[in-house]
């Protein structure tokens, strides 16, 4: 699917194992710019949803603007949900699991930012002269 990037998910009222004639109307439809604005595609299925893989992004985004999709099924109309297909899902998992990232480090920079300050804000205090022989009783 590499030389269709540009994916849609579709969902209907067709099961969770559709039959291969679901496929092929999917396949006809969404090729026809008339019918559906689409362009090349390839559909896969997995489970009861559809991707449909676009070449061209316009194609993608044209099929998206359309408000209603259907097809015939059987002498029936089955009504498609359209979803924008996450291009990249490792991509998008890595973009939050970065984004956290950054929000913690944040945190973290403000808690040494604040640490530092108390840091700089502690006296030192420096004793001479006292003899090596003190017991902690001479303290007292």
């Amino acid at each position: 699917m590499e030389d269709y990037p540009y994916a849609v998910t579709v969902a209907g009222e067709w099961g969770s194992n559709p039959p291969k004639a679901i496929k092929n109307k999917l396949q006809i439809y969404f090729q026809s710019k008339k019918k559906s604005g689409g362009g090349d595609c390839q559909v896969e299925f997995t489970g009861g949803t559809a991707t449909v893989s676009f070449k061209s992004k316009d194609v993608r985004e044209r099929v998206l603007a359309k408000e209603d999709h259907e097809i015939a099924v059987e002498s029936a109309k089955v009504k498609l949900r359209l979803l924008r297909y996450e291009e990249n899902l490792e991509e998008a998992v890595h973009g939050a699991a970065v984004e956290d990232i950054k929000h913690a480090e944040s945190g973290v920079q403000e808690e040494i930012q604040s640490n530092s300050a108390e840091l700089s804000q502690a006296r030192a205090v420096l004793v001479d002269n006292v003899p090596e022989k003190l017991s902690e009783r001479s303290w007292a």
